[in-house]
């Protein structure tokens, strides 16, 4: 049995996974999203053709280690229908010889059939009540495992996230099950389960309350929703096709409150006409009568309630794309309004710009020392140099644009961006994915291990040793660290990654109470000699072919007309991101520079192989580091 301190360890511990702190990359792909992505495959209609069989392998290899990453418990759950699907795999592609003598590799459709079948089982399982419990088991106990790494907990989440999703559940970062888990291990299951019973029960009553209500089915009801949509003028004061009905915002804002109007609608929005006549008194609830603007009232009876808007968004998106508005019109606005079973549930329209999030920014933007830092290595801006830029720009930004368009969007932009890159530096005369290993693997792997020690290092410097009542004063050389890690310039803070190896071992024990320990003892032991950091390099440059090889079979699949999944997309976005940018940011670099980008690549790439070298060889940590703070 734990002790009164290893459970409120354990508890701060699951309550920051929870609330999803930290960004942490896993290597596996979820065994849920592995299956569905899986019967993609094999449900593809196109004829099998021997260059698929790479992609194949690398779906079937994120099968595997989806599987192997689950908990023990999910495994046990799913342990019959998984090996029914993996007994398949060994022959499912057949080898012959080909015209010009060398082996030519084959499907075998029968094998692909029974496979079908079995994944479909395998998929099913995963949704079952059983599936969801075992997951948060297993992530408990992976809290409770003080040998787990930060990413299998990581993935644990992950696992039980999709399974979730697979069960349409919210996730969604606002009210979803970062939220409510977290909140009912606090004590708090008012604003969860509506009632105080359990509030102030024993920790393991509260993670049997979160097993009972990740078991719930999601909340349904006949629901209506409303967007806006600007610039969109109307030829008629309303539109119907199906549930989908476009209001004039003249019209409709002025009958606003007052059922009596109802005679002017064909489609009576009886809910809207049925709101206090004072709601037009608020600036953020009140409806627009601006001629350009239109409103959209969506339709959807017996609806999962969180997934209304996205649905609703997408019905109203689909009937505009196929009407070919005139570009940079009939665009859809920030904020909805929702009502349940005829009652007002959500009522904020919000502002039409959308807004950032920079509430995770702990060190404010460090872009003007950045390009400080850069001055003295560039050169004069040319035309010649801003033409050349403007390229490269006009890719990053659209990389940046995807990320509001849905993860598959960002993978094909930032595969479009290496595929440039890679044309611009070497002449497109490799593969980009194999340009892209060969040149980015290295740097790519040492920024993720930056990352990590920043991440936590950063918030061991700032978070209490210790939060609980009757917890002593944090030890005074915290103080003192803090001071020497942290810099203000300007009413930004900067934080000092290099400088923090020096004091890991002195933040893993003060921090020994706090659920950090577990990164910080990580950090610690891989930071011990030149050798052990330069084994975690190699363990992230595995990630990297993993990742990569998960993004080349979405990029084909896109491109060949083959299947492209969600949880795929999804499973790799971030990777591609910041791979795209890393790679266009090097050209841009090289163009501030006035430097040959095939010179520029082949440079950096040297350098990253000579950094690797002084660390493994001097442990020299500086060369893990540019001249650039968080």
């Amino acid at each position: 049995m734990k002790s009164p301190v290893d459970e409120e360890q354990w508890l701060a511990e699951i309550v920051a996974v929870l609330q999803g702190r930290f960004t942490v990359y896993v290597e596996a792909m979820t065994l849920t999203a592995a299956v569905v992505e899986l019967l993609a495959w094999i449900d593809d209609r196109r004829q099998f053709i021997p260059v698929q069989h790479n992609d194949w392998q690398s779906i079937l290899a994120d099968v595997r280690s989806g599987y192997s990453a689950s908990g023990p418990k999910l495994q046990r759950v799913v342990d019959l229908a998984y090996r029914s699907v993996e007994s398949h795999f060994a022959q499912l592609f057949t080898s012959s010889a080909g015209a010009g003598g060398n082996n030519e590799v084959g499907i075998d459709e029968q094998v692909r059939d029974s496979l079908r079948h079995d994944a479909a089982m395998l998929r099913e399982r995963l949704r079952s009540d059983a599936a969801i419990d075992s997951a948060w088991l297993d992530l408990h106990q992976a809290c409770v495992n003080r040998t787990k790494k930060v990413e299998d907990i990581e993935f644990k989440r992950k696992t039980l996230w999709a399974i979730a999703e697979a069960r349409h559940q919210n996730t969604d970062n606002g009210f979803g099950l970062g939220r409510q888990l977290s909140e009912l291990m606090q004590g708090y299951p008012l604003l969860t389960l509506g009632t105080h019973d359990g509030g102030n029960g024993p920790v393991w009553r509260r993670s049997q309350q979160c097993q009972e209500f990740l078991m719930r089915p999601p909340a349904k009801a006949d629901c209506i929703v409303w967007l806006r949509l600007e610039p969109a003028l109307m030829h008629e004061f309303e539109v119907t096709h199906g549930q989908v009905t476009f209001y004039s915002a003249q019209l409709l804002a002025s009958c606003v409150g007052h059922p009596e109007l109802a005679c002017n609608f064909t489609v009576i929005p009886h809910e809207v006409l049925n709101l206090p006549a004072d709601i037009q008194e608020h600036e953020r609830r009140a409806w627009s009568e601006d001629p350009g603007l239109t409103y959209a009232r969506v339709l959807l009876p017996d609806a999962v309630v969180h997934l209304t808007r996205k649905q609703a968004s997408t019905l109203v998106a689909a009937l505009v794309q196929i009407s070919d508005p005139y570009p940079g019109t009939w665009t859809q606005l920030d904020g909805s309004m929702l009502f349940i079973d005829g009652t007002l549930r959500t009522w904020e329209w919000g502002p039409k710009a959308r807004r950032r999030d920079y509430s995770r920014h702990r060190s404010g933007d460090a872009v003007a020392r950045r390009i400080q830092l850069m001055v003295q290595t560039s050169q004069s801006l040319s035309i010649e140099t801003t033409e050349q830029l403007a390229a490269a720009l006009a890719l990053s930004n659209a990389l940046t644009r995807s990320r509001d368009d849905g993860s598959e969007a960002t993978v094909m932009a930032a595969v479009r961006a290496i595929e440039h890159v890679n044309a611009w530096a070497v002449g497109g005369r490799s593969d980009w994915a194999q340009f892209a290993c060969k040149y980015f693997k290295q740097a790519t792997s040492r920024a993720q291990l930056v990352a990590f020690l920043g991440e936590f290092t950063s918030a061991a410097s700032t978070d209490l040793p210790d939060s609980s009542p009757d917890a002593l004063p944090p030890p005074e050389d915290l103080d003192n660290i803090k001071e020497e890690l942290w810099t203000t310039s300007a009413d930004v803070d900067y934080f000092d990654v290099n400088g923090a190896i020096d004091h890991l071992p002195r933040l893993r024990e003060i921090y020994q109470r706090h659920w950090l320990r577990r990164a910080l003892a990580d950090m610690e032991a891989v930071f011990s000699s030149g050798k052990s950091v330069v084994a975690r390099l190699n363990l992230y440059d595995q990630r990297f072919d993993t990742h990569l090889s998960r993004l080349k079979r979405i990029r084909n699949a896109a491109i060949h007309g083959g299947p492209v999944t969600p949880d795929a997309c999804e499973s790799i976005a971030t990777f591609a991101y910041y791979l795209g940018h890393y790679c266009l940011n090097q050209v841009i670099e090289a163009h501030l520079t006035a430097t040959d980008i095939t010179t520029y690549m082949n440079n950096f790439r040297a350098r990253e192989q000579e950094r690797r070298q002084k660390v493994e060889l001097d442990s020299d940590y500086d060369e893990l580091f540019v001249p650039t703070p968080i």
